[in-house]
């Protein structure tokens, strides 16, 4: 499953992640569970975002974040945004993940 940042991240501000989400046979499918867990290079999870339910899936979804999500601590600019989910196929339930890995600019000046 492809999973992109669609903007330059810089420190605070908003990332704009999306998922477009295939089946086995490279076609589009709409997602039968969906969420979503961001965290940091130490592998922390940041800002709470733990298996976030995406409420609507749909056959590409994009989730915003910002705020604390973005904002740079301990020198930890580092960002994994994993997708985790379900959709139904002929061969049952299975699996959907994805990961994109994203640095985020770190402004010195910024309290």
């Amino acid at each position: 499953m492809p999973v992109e940042v669609t903007s330059k991240v810089s420190e605070g501000g908003p990332a704009f992640i999306t998922g477009i989400f295939k089946d086995e046979a490279d076609a589009y499918v709409i997602p039968a569970t969906l969420k979503w867990t961001l965290t940091d290079d130490e592998g922390d999870v940041v800002n709470s975002r733990t298996a976030v339910a995406v409420a609507v899936p749909a056959t590409s979804n994009t989730v915003v974040i910002s705020g604390a999500d973005t904002t740079v601590s301990s020198g930890r600019r580092r960002r994994y945004f994993l997708f985790e989910g379900t959709y139904v196929s002929t061969e049952g339930t299975l699996p959907l993940t994805g990961e994109v890995t994203f640095l985020i600019d770190d402004f010195k000046g910024m309290s």
